[in-house]
């Protein structure tokens, strides 16, 4: 027999999960903890299990409950396809779409895809959040966000790469700085000398850079750590650190001034990879095709490399060119 669960129920649950303690969950809710505790009660009664272990600490979720917030989850998505297919029709009159990047891409996005998009499809609502490499993956996981732009994703096997795109990387400086006085590509051991502004490692590009520092046996000596691009070009164009971001970056913040944007010379520095991620399996709504299409077509980043590798096929056999050779730095 199929296992009904009563919606009201799971929403209280879901409540009491997500906020932490039933009292959390109940003002969040504008109710009285009592219903709560009763309805989660009931709702054990319901499905034969023990949803949380109850102490004098409070409450706290069982392995049983994460296999509910799974079926949360799913069902959510499941609905939001539904009330979005019945809401458009043939046309995308209504629905909506959450992206979660790194703030590498932020500009990009912002300029190039969603004031386009916006002006096309005025009815579809567009949630943009900059989040941190390991956020955006649970955020795909647990069917939070449509869509993650990330640089350096760890393979996931619950997650599919829908579009990746190469993000070569430069060194910033300010402008009065030892190294602008640097004859030819700066290698990363001789950027590493000097003190350093990165993002934290929770971020793609904070981990690429402990794990190619790592690799050099140079220790880096980080004075300076944001989750904000931002913050990180300014503390470089008023102080002696340097820091390492997508060259796209590096050319805005040269362009406006007291920072200068070095060739860093790299293998993997030159050759970093963008993607776009989407959670495996997942039945994309229609929001979120039109979306990743106006990502494709133009994003700086995506389309630029999409245009790239179309003329590469256009080339006669025989032209095209010798695919790089990673070289492995000492």
């Amino acid at each position: 027999m199929m296992l009904e669960v009563n919606q009201r129920r799971l929403r209280y649950f879901h409540a009491v999960v997500t906020h932490g303690s039933i009292r959390k969950a109940a003002l969040e809710m504008n109710t009285a903890p009592s219903v709560l505790t009763r309805q989660i009660r009931l709702l054990e009664e319901e499905i034969g299990v023990t949803l949380f272990d109850r102490s004098a600490g409070g409450s706290v979720p069982t392995e049983a409950s994460q296999l509910l917030m799974d079926y949360w989850n799913a069902s959510r998505s499941l609905v939001e396809l539904l009330d979005e297919r019945i809401a458009e029709t043939n046309s995308l009159r209504r629905g909506n779409v959450h992206i979660s990047l790194s703030e590498t891409f932020l500009d990009d996005f912002i300029d190039n895809v969603l004031v386009r998009f916006n002006l096309d499809y005025p009815n579809i609502g567009v949630t943009l959040n900059v989040r941190s490499i390991g956020e955006i993956v649970q955020e795909i996981e647990t069917d939070s966000t449509h869509l993650g732009v990330v640089c350096y994703a760890p393979a996931t096997p619950s997650i599919d790469v829908l579009e990746s795109a190469n993000v070569p990387m430069s060194l910033l400086v300010g402008t009065d700085h030892p190294l602008t006085r640097h004859v030819g590509p700066i290698t990363l051991r001789e950027a590493l000398q000097f003190p350093l502004a990165m993002m934290p490692l929770s971020f793609g590009l904070g981990r690429m850079i402990e794990f190619l520092a790592d690799a050099e046996k140079v220790p880096p000596n980080v004075i300076f750590s944001s989750n904000s691009i931002r913050a990180i070009i300014r503390f470089v164009r008023n102080g002696s650190a340097v820091t390492i971001i997508a060259a796209s970056n590096a050319e805005k913040a040269q362009a406006r001034g007291g920072v200068l944007a070095l060739p860093i010379e790299h293998a993997i520095l030159n050759a970093n990879d963008a993607q776009i991620l989407a959670k495996a399996g997942r039945t994309p709504t229609r929001a979120m095709t039109a979306m990743l299409d106006y990502i494709r077509s133009h994003s700086e980043t995506f389309a630029a490399n999409r245009a790239a590798n179309s003329r590469q096929q256009m080339l006669p056999r025989g032209l095209h060119p010798r695919p790089k050779v990673a070289v492995t730095q000492h």
